[in-house]
């Protein structure tokens, strides 16, 4: 049997754990968001776009907020306070397993056969990351599962072509389609990001650097503050930026007011 991931220990410290904290994809936050506030999010919900959109991410604030105790019928954010918020809800020592995360690639004959029941319960939440690495044969199986879900079941996928015609047809109804982040929303972010942290950086225009080396993906860009702190003590710079990404291009403004320094 594959074991699930802890709910709490899937978190880091780079990552969102509200909605309000997500970069971009408002348009995304704001269907869930109404839906978690009128206590109405379907039974199963399907998540999608590129590496770096804030698939997962998404699906763990969704879980939170459905299992918050506080959370009142008209909210939509998760406490991040009340025991469903804070206790490893996959730890064999609490009880029923309200809350369950998998990687495709990782999940047994076994283990489907075992989401059966699991798929029954209405207080309970199932996140499948990545479902395209799940083998055609147990996705077939998924799919006929389908309709019977009462549980919440969160599916996500990076490359939706590559799951069968059939299954992704089933799923377009409760698909909500991811972006990365513009890279504005991005700069904003990092500047935020690094006055909490204390970090100092010279323009805006590193910040933009930054969000278009790392392509907008929130995951590394959501790491670099601290990654920044720890490696120069709290400044960015230039020649630092240069050693990640290369020398700046001419036609940037750091490179341009480099260049007027040395001459």
């Amino acid at each position: 049997m594959t074991a699930p991931l802890c709910i709490a220990g899937a978190y880091d410290d780079d990552r969102p754990d509200t909605f309000s904290q997500i970069v971009g994809n408002q348009i995304v936050v704001k269907k869930l968001t109404g839906m978690v506030s009128r206590d109405r999010l379907p039974r199963v919900i399907f998540l999608t776009g590129p590496t770096g959109s804030g698939k997962t991410t998404m699906a763990r604030i969704l879980a939170r907020a459905r299992l918050c105790t506080r959370r009142r019928v008209g909210e939509h954010e998760p406490c991040g306070e009340c025991a469903k918020c804070r206790m490893p809800l996959n730890d064999s020592t609490c009880g029923v397993c309200e809350y369950a995360e998998y990687d495709a690639n990782a999940i047994t004959p076994e283990r489907l056969h075992d989401f059966g029941l699991e798929f029954l319960r209405d207080d309970t939440i199932i996140f499948i990351d990545e479902l395209q690495d799940l083998a055609p044969p147990l996705l077939k199986r998924l799919r006929k599962m389908l309709e019977g879900v009462r549980c919440t079941l969160i599916l996500t996928t990076s490359h939706p072509h590559e799951i069968e015609d059939a299954f992704r047809n089933r799923l377009k109804s409760y698909e909500f389609e991811m972006t990365r982040p513009l890279a504005d929303e991005v700069v904003t972010f990092l500047a935020d990001r690094f006055q909490t942290l204390g970090v100092t950086y010279e323009s805006t225009s590193q910040l933009r650097r930054v969000a278009e080396g790392l392509n907008c993906e929130m995951r590394p860009c959501g790491q670099f503050p601290t990654k920044v702190l720890a490696e120069t003590g709290g400044k960015l710079t230039d020649e630092y930026l240069d050693e990640l990404f290369g020398p700046a291009s001419p036609a940037t403004p750091s490179a341009r007011a480099r260049h007027r320094r040395e001459i």
